[in-house]
């Protein structure tokens, strides 16, 4: 009886590790009208580009030791480098880190700002 329950036990621990982590994002999709961000059980979550409020690089106090924790899905700490911190206007935010930081921002502004009259600054912006 004994040994059973300890089965039953395992059995549910690794189904919970399992379920955690397919939750858990694993790709960041940029498109031109949105940017999408994959899970591993095959769940996205698709951000319009008139959805996004703000993005850019943050450490570990600008997002942890802040007000803005408290509806964010932290994804990294921040502490050896800043991570990247992306905020909806619906007030959700996620602070993530990704390989390529410097791309995934520039290519972020572009899609953000290709029809406003800025347009022109972040290409510039860009050349150099």
């Amino acid at each position: 009886m004994q040994w059973t329950a300890y089965a039953a036990m395992l059995v549910v621990t690794v189904g919970l590790v399992i379920l955690t982590l397919a939750n858990v994002p694993r790709k960041i999709l940029l498109f031109e009208d949105r940017l999408l961000i994959k899970h591993l059980s095959y769940r996205s979550i698709a951000i319009r580009r008139d959805e996004i409020d703000e993005v850019g690089l943050r450490r570990f106090r600008q997002v942890w030791l802040s007000r803005d924790i408290f509806r964010c899905v932290p994804l990294t700490l921040g502490l050896l480098e800043p991570g990247v911190f992306l905020k909806r206007k619906n007030g959700w935010a996620y602070f993530f880190n990704v390989r390529n930081r410097d791309e995934l921002l520039r290519l972020t502004y572009r899609v953000l700002y290709s029809d406003s009259p800025d347009a022109s600054a972040v290409r510039g912006a860009e050349s150099h």
